[in-house]
């Protein structure tokens, strides 16, 4: 919505059905369904609500400028983050966290891959390489229209290459002189740099635990159909969906990414938004 239809935006009074409908989508926390029946009731609702709904969407779509403006016009600072890794990472996990609470377990699971790659990339360059992205370069490729399309990250064979660098004697010790540059940056690239030089023996053994929850988990997930529940979860690793979770979250608070705000920030702006729903409604 434009600032200029906000600023003769009216609330209305909402009927009962209309609330009861609202609370049930907050409920599942399905934002988009939230428009869709506002849309379609011609409903006019608190401002604020609009606001930090947009809020919530932009979140779940990694839409970082629009994140950073919503914030910032809500006073809502401490979802701001210092780099842009670190607020992807923080938007994904909620996305992340909405699935598990809808326990839809197969689209959670295939979401993992992404989201440990740039988790832990925060991890290594708070801890021991802060350099790490020089390491890296982004991948584009022609279509055939002749347009360049984004296509992922790749470690960068000249920059490693080019000195006795700790990613080049990493590359040597696990994969000799045939490490795949044309590959795209991944979790167990990443994990590897981490056993050789983590000194921190929690990191070590968080990190191997999340990539077995990959390894059996995620990766029989993404490349079959097979029922996903919490007898699944339990069979192949011994760990609960939420369990799971949670080994998620200590990850990110070890990769130095611990606002709780933002770690715990779909939970409390779903809560602020039934707020907001409940204030209009008891008018």
């Amino acid at each position: 919505m434009a600032m200029h239809e906000r600023s003769v935006f009216m609330e209305q009074t909402l009927s009962q059905i209309q609330y009861a409908q609202l609370k049930k989508l907050l409920q599942y926390h399905d934002y988009f369904a939230i428009n869709r029946e506002m849309q379609q009731e011609k409903l006019r609702l608190n401002l604020r609500f609009m606001m930090c709904l947009e809020l919530v969407q932009a979140m779940i779509t990694v839409d970082i400028p629009k994140i950073n403006e919503s914030a910032k016009s809500l006073g809502f600072n401490s979802l701001l983050s210092e780099t842009i890794l670190e607020q992807k990472s923080y938007c994904y996990l909620q996305a992340m966290t909405i699935k598990l609470i809808r326990r839809e377990y197969s689209d959670y699971l295939r979401g993992l891959t992404p989201l440990l790659v740039d988790v832990l990339r925060v991890l290594i360059e708070h801890e021991f390489l802060p350099e790490l992205s020089q390491y890296m370069e982004l991948v584009e490729k022609e279509t055939k229209q002749g347009e360049k399309l984004y296509r992922g990250i790749q470690w960068s064979k000249d920059k490693i290459e080019s000195d006795n660098n700790i990613i080049r004697r990493a590359w040597q010790k696990y994969y000799g002189n045939y490490f795949n540059y044309d590959q795209y940056v991944s979790s167990s690239h990443l994990i590897k740099l981490i056993e050789t030089y983590s000194n921190n023996s929690q990191v070590i053994e968080i990190t191997a635990n999340i990539r077995q929850i990959e390894k059996y988990l995620r990766n029989l997930v993404a490349h079959e159909v097979v029922n996903v529940d919490e007898t699944f979860f339990q069979k192949r690793i011994g760990y609960s969906p939420q369990q799971v979770h949670d080994l998620l979250i200590e990850l990110f608070k070890i990769a130095g990414m611990t606002n709780e705000h933002q770690l715990y920030s779909i939970k409390w702006l779903n809560n602020t938004l039934n707020q907001y729903l409940d204030q209009q409604f008891n008018k």
